[in-house]
């Protein structure tokens, strides 16, 4: 079973989507938009979800929050 999780990345503070099948506190994250690698554990996240569009609309709302 997938989990979703929305996270904000440290070098370009852009809010991501990714699906995990696994998450533990060493697990890496790899930002699509600036393609750096950060540790789980030092990321703002959104939390877990197994709904995709939960994740989708965290991010979206992260992003035009920090936009404007």
């Amino acid at each position: 079973m997938s989990v979703y999780i929305g996270w904000v990345c440290r070098n370009c503070k852009r809010a991501v989507g990714s699906e995990r099948r696994s998450i533990s506190v060493k697990s890496r994250l790899k930002c699509k938009i600036c393609e750096k690698t950060q540790v789980y554990d030092e990321s703002i996240k959104s939390g877990l979800s197994d709904n995709p569009l939960v994740i989708v609309k965290w991010v979206q709302e992260w992003n035009s929050r920090k936009l404007h």
